[in-house]
Order: structure tokens, then sequence, then C-alpha cells
């Protein structure tokens, strides 16, 4: 089961990642705003976020994502650092 800091986690991790993105195109004190895409790292991130989500997750797929977090909270800490007052919130589907 993935815990709610768990899924708080991944909410920071992508949320920081997408940032160094925007920030590697439209750099601090610039005017215009460039259009940017999201790096691999991100849209992994990402993947595992939405994954993550999911009601009917599968043993494999947990097993993925503690292992990814595991990776990040040893090699890469200050991903999970929030940015600002940003805070993953549990939302209902009707699907």
């Amino acid at each position: 089961m993935i815990t709610s800091q768990n899924l708080q986690n991944l909410y920071n991790i992508t949320a920081n990642l997408a940032y160094k993105d925007y920030r590697a195109m439209n750099p601090k004190g610039s005017k215009k705003h460039r259009p940017y895409s999201l790096s691999g790292e991100t849209r992994e991130a990402l993947e595992l976020y939405a994954l993550a989500r999911t009601t009917d997750l599968s043993r494999e797929d947990e097993e993925r994502i503690k292992a990814y977090l595991l990776k990040i909270k040893m090699g890469r800490p200050e991903l999970l650092e929030p940015r600002g007052r940003q805070i993953h919130t549990e939302t209902k589907s009707n699907t």
C-alpha cells in the first residue's frame, strides 16, 4: 500500500523536477516565457505519481514506486522538499 506520505513525496518530486525543467528554459530575470517540455526524468516521476493514485495497484507496481522513492531519498533528498505551500490533496474521482 502506498501511504499518503509517499504520495506527497511523489507529488513534491514531480513538482520540483517540472520547475527545474521550466527554469532551464526560462531563467530568472527573463521577461519572456519560452515554452518548455518535461524531461524524461520528470515524465517518469509523473507516471509513477499517477500510478500510485490508482486503486488497483499491483504488487510489482508498488515495489517499483517504493524502489524509485528509495533511490530519490538516498541520492537526491532535495527533491522531497515542497515547493512553496503546495500540498498534495487527495481527491475522489467518479470513474
